[in-house]
């Protein structure tokens, strides 16, 4: 969302560019239909949280120094 980019923006040096790409699998919803439709059963859904991204990533960029 808009609090994203302004975020990544902030990280920016002046005079340099970024590319953010953001992208929604469309293909698993119906995969996920026709799984369920020929019979098969959804064991476990999740979606990795905003947050749990952000402290793996500066995990990392702790190790990295």
């Amino acid at each position: 969302d808009e609090e994203d980019i302004l975020a990544a923006a902030e990280e920016l040096d002046n005079n340099s560019s970024t590319l953010l790409i953001v992208w929604e699998d469309l293909w698993a919803a119906p995969l996920a239909a026709e799984i369920v439709a020929s019979g098969g059963q959804l064991i476990s859904g999740r979606r990795i949280s905003h947050q749990v991204v952000t402290e793996v990533l500066e995990a990392i960029e702790g190790n990295a120094s």
